[in-house]
């Protein structure tokens, strides 16, 4: 399987964003949500919103680049057909790597779940 980030798995435009925001399901945790709406294409596409509470460029931009290298290298937690919006809230700013991996990790069980009852 190939684990890169290809260009095409990013969610860019702002009328995708909103489409997700008002129309998806959202999936709760203690610092990331989870939004997702059936994809236009077979494929899985992502975006990563930060929240403006995280003042510090560097803590953003640090919690953005281990929230992309978790999906990229965890891209199987997320089934295929849906667009993903990860939003992470200021507390998660201030966690370590593999925190933010757990914290993900239970939010795409609980995914699954939700996939699963429908």
């Amino acid at each position: 399987m190939d684990k890169a980030l290809k260009r095409n798995e990013i969610l860019r435009h702002q009328v995708e964003l909103n489409r997700i925001k008002q129309n998806g399901r959202r999936i709760v945790g203690s610092v990331l949500y989870l939004c997702y709406n059936p994809a236009v294409r077979p494929s899985r596409r992502v975006a990563f919103l930060l929240s403006r509470g995280i003042k510090n460029a560097v803590k953003r931009n640090r919690l953005k680049r281990h929230l992309r290298e978790i999906y990229r290298t965890h891209k199987n937690w997320f089934p295929r057909g849906y667009d993903y919006l990860i939003h992470a809230t200021p507390s998660a700013a201030g966690l370590k790597f593999r925190q933010l991996l757990k914290h993900t990790e239970d939010l795409t069980r609980k995914l699954s779940n939700d996939y699963q009852s429908d």
